[in-house]
């Protein structure tokens, strides 16, 4: 049977020559599998929720109501993938990237995708590849210019995002057609990406907090790393070759198990003039985009990240001996890069020194850094008036904004992962959550301690019960991590930075307005014991990096401590430091109530005025705010501490403030009691006629 072909009308009316253009091509390319949507001249899409067309093809009629009066079309990324090169930034972009890739091996790949010339006398590389990769702008960028600013070099368009095709005008097909679109292997399209990466200009950091070691005295003479970095040239292409690394050109190397492409750089980026190791795949044992000192990649490579370890042993092969002792100059013997075999004991440098020499290096490193951070300016109070500050969407109205940080703190086994993921569901589609409006934005959560089926059926179990009538595909991600911060051999911090390195892209790419984390203490090995308040400062500071990076909301769950809970004040409650309590911008508590399954849930906020306690009952598989609950009635018993103190009620509270406050509440004062009781002027008014008839007005 013959296919009947498609018309190219609408209604009986004729296109124009233009739309008939953009028709058959998005024709042409829904056949192939690949979705298109209409965009306007500046690239926005026409079509509100496009996103949906990610995972399904428009049909014929839709795209021809579409693309009926439509001048541009963009293609949908997943399968259908692009290198976006941007001449606009950098003349002959596109041929130096030609070269690179030909003098590494990648002649014959360069010439398979589709070349498309943008408006921007840019260029696309379109192909094929059957394995997903997120989108990611700039990929590679300019240093910083004069307003700090730096500009993309390299743009890769994948799943998340869309890029303009012809015939959009000033769109010309330089090679290829779309009819027969080329495909690349997934190992192909990343070599290409890495040598974008490589055209990378970037403001180095340092991978660890070790600047450069001062050299000592004429007694103390030079450190083991000082003098293994002074000498890299001949031993970091000795150390990387051991380790199955081989170079390309004078700059670039690839890593283990490739034979063409780049992975990483030596010597092409520096900090104070000195050469770092710089890496920009993400199949190695190094972070990305993070500057190296060569005896951080020996101690990496040799003693899996140990540096105490590392500096014994180059301590041991006369590295950093006492200029006393002996000229510095050439080494007699090549250095073993071998994995290292336990040191004679007199031959050891002594702990002691090596931790004088690691406190000196933290010293120098803040009088170093300090010069070089770049804080906001101090302004007046009529400069501060007229900033253009934003005030960011409320993620979950008048409890947390997006780009702030809230703790749910609660008993063990208290279902708080269910309390998340009902969050998670409701942000995603714009749900109340226990009663609490919430804006609708895409969620990523992050989970770090349930096997994924395990949280695939929660969640599946918490949407149908929420959602029994059937939604459209909720703006919720989960990236299963349970199990990734104790990889062997690989320092926590390593796992950690590349985690947040995909969740910043993909934060960037999905507009993504909340993150959750579950739960925290998967995190503390990060920093240490989550009874030390510098320790848990310093993880809740990395998640604070976090939120300022991608501008999302970020929420995390905490356990109490251990006896009972409700004698405490709800800020006293979560376990170890109270830094925990203090940071966050919104602290739920979750405190038993005398019902079995029910909870009383208590909010301390820092932007909004804290609402009444209100009682929840778990109903599996969600808890649901229940009017029927006393909001407090604590679990029995919990007026009572440890000592055998009753505790104090809040109506207690309130009569040992009023002498402090003129002796009764008014309605020109109940806010001074609420903002010392910590609850709102409603509760202060309920119990102030509870007690009036009470209050002995002289006394007070």
């Amino acid at each position: 049977m013959t296919q009947k072909p498609y018309s190219l009308k609408k209604n009986g009316t004729a296109l124009s020559n233009q739309s008939k253009k953009i028709l058959i091509q998005a024709l042409r390319l829904r056949k192939q599998g690949f979705a298109t949507i209409p965009v306007s001249c500046n690239k926005t899409p026409k079509i509100r929720e496009w996103k949906r067309y990610q995972e399904e093809n428009p049909e014929v009629a839709l795209l021809k109501e579409w693309f009926s009066t439509a001048t541009h079309i963009a293609s949908i990324g997943g399968n259908l993938q692009c290198l976006d090169i941007d001449e606009k930034v950098r003349k002959g972009l596109w041929e130096d990237f030609k070269k690179r890739c030909n003098d590494v091996g990648l002649g014959e790949v360069i010439e398979k995708p589709i070349l498309q010339k943008t408006v921007n006398n840019g260029y696309h590389l379109i192909f094929k590849c059957n394995e997903h990769r997120q989108s990611a702008n700039g990929i590679a960028k300019t240093r910083k210019d004069s307003n700090g600013n730096r500009k993309g070099l390299f743009d890769f368009k994948a799943s998340g995002g869309y890029f303009l095709v012809w015939p959009s005008p000033g769109y010309e097909i330089k090679r290829g057609d779309f009819q027969n679109i080329p495909e690349l292997t997934p190992e192909e399209r990343d070599e290409l990406l890495e040598v974008a990466c490589s055209f990378d200009e970037p403001e180095p950091v340092e991978a660890f907090n070790r600047p450069s070691e001062t050299r000592g005295s004429e007694n103390h003479g030079t450190r083991p790393g000082d003098e293994y970095d002074a000498k890299a040239d001949i031993h970091l292409p000795e150390l990387l070759k051991a380790h199955g690394w081989t170079q390309a050109d004078e700059f670039y190397w690839r890593r283990p198990d490739k034979d063409r492409g780049v992975s990483a750089t030596w010597g092409r980026v520096k900090i104070d003039g000195e050469p770092r190791f710089w890496v920009f795949s993400s199949s190695t044992s190094f972070q990305t985009e993070k500057a190296y000192r060569p005896w951080h990649v020996y101690s990496i490579l040799v003693h899996g990240g140990d540096f105490e370890a590392a500096a014994r042993e180059l301590a041991r092969q006369s590295f950093g001996e006492s200029r006393r002792d002996r000229e510095v100059g050439p080494i007699a013997e090549p250095i073993r890069h071998e994995t290292a075999l336990p040191e004679p004991e007199e031959k050891k440098r002594a702990p002691m020194e090596i931790a004088q020499a690691m406190a000196e290096d933290a010293v120098n490193s803040t009088q170093r850094k300090a010069s070089n951070i770049d804080l906001p300016p101090i302004l007046t109070i009529n400069e501060e008036r007229e900033q253009g500050w934003p005030t960011p969407p409320q993620v979950i109205k008048n409890i947390l904004y997006q780009g702030a940080k809230m703790m749910i703190a609660g008993p063990s086994k208290a279902r708080k992962t269910f309390l998340l993921a009902d969050l998670a569901l409701c942000v995603a589609t714009g749900t109340p959550w226990l009663g609490f409006p919430t804006t609708e934005a895409p969620v990523l959560y992050l989970n770090f301690e349930l096997q994924d089926f395990a949280s695939r059926n929660r969640i599946n179990a918490i949407r149908k019960a929420k959602f029994q009538s059937g939604f459209d595909d909720p703006l919720l991600f989960f990236w299963h991590l349970r199990g990734q911060m104790s990889k062997r051999g690989i320092p926590p911090q390593l796992v950690y930075s590349r985690i947040v390195e995909r969740v910043r892209d993909f934060a960037e790419a999905e507009g993504v307005g909340l993150i959750i984390i579950d739960p925290i203490y998967k995190l503390m090995q990060l920093a240490g014991e989550e009874n030390k308040a510098e320790d848990v400062g310093r993880m809740l500071n990395e998640i604070e990096a976090l939120c300022q990076e991608t501008k999302a909301a970020i929420a995390f769950c905490h356990h109490f401590a251990k006896g009972n809970a409700a004698s405490k004040e709800s800020m006293d409650r979560a376990s170890g430091s109270g830094v925990f309590a203090r940071d966050p911008d919104a602290l739920l508590t979750m405190t038993p109530h005398n019902e079995d399954d029910c909870m009383i849930l208590e909010a301390n906020l820092r932007n909004f005025k804290a609402p009444e306690p209100v009682a929840i009952r778990w109903v599996y598989p969600t808890w649901q705010h229940d009017l029927t609950l006393d909001p407090e009635a604590f679990k029995e018993n919990s007026n009572t501490n440890k000592g055998g103190r009753p505790r104090k009620s809040s109506k207690h509270k309130l009569q040992e403030l009023l002498p402090r406050f003129g002796g009764k509440v008014t309605s020109e004062n109940k806010h001074l009691f609420a903002e010392a009781m910590n609850v709102s002027e409603r509760t202060v008014w309920r119990y102030w006629k509870e007690i009036e008839s009470e209050v002995d007005y002289e006394k007070n």
